[in-house]
């Protein structure tokens, strides 16, 4: 017997909470430990539609400086 698949937490939610500004969302889905990498969806559980959504929203926060593009241990 598979594992059953994760279900899109934006598919079964509110979808528009996908946005730059929301840091803390943003946040859930960057790995810091691994120099601020972000989560693939196979761990994330986002289909593809939202993984978009939310790669595109964390490289907008990271144009305006609201998330780092890598810690400072790695620079």
């Amino acid at each position: 017997m598979g594992k059953r698949k994760k279900a899109c937490p934006y598919c079964v939610g509110d979808a528009s909470v996908i946005s730059y500004q929301n840091i803390d969302v943003l946040k859930m889905h960057v790995m810091e430990g691994a120099g601020w990498k972000i989560v693939p969806s196979r761990i994330s559980g986002a289909c593809c539609q939202h993984q978009r959504r939310l790669a595109k929203a964390i490289l907008w926060a990271r144009e305006l400086s609201l998330l780092p593009y890598c810690s400072h241990a790695d620079a």
